[in-house]
């Protein structure tokens, strides 16, 4: 069986996209146009951190067997 070729996980998106609005909040100073990929950054980093936060403390599975397998 081929090993998968990309992974991830709720987690490494969330603190991932989060970086991403860092790291675009600081080209803002240079370039203005870097505002748009702040806002879809920002808007990345809330839905898997609202991911992180409806899978619980519970630790329910977000995504279906399934998905995961694909």
């Amino acid at each position: 069986m081929a090993e998968p070729s990309f992974t991830t996980d709720e987690y490494a998106e969330a603190t991932t996209a989060l970086e991403e609005v860092v790291v675009h909040l600081r080209a803002v100073a240079s370039d203005t146009h870097q505002w748009k990929w702040v806002v879809i950054a920002l808007h990345s980093a809330l839905q898997g951190f609202l991911v992180l936060a409806l899978r619980g403390s519970a630790n329910f599975d977000v995504m279906t067997k399934k998905s995961l397998e694909a």
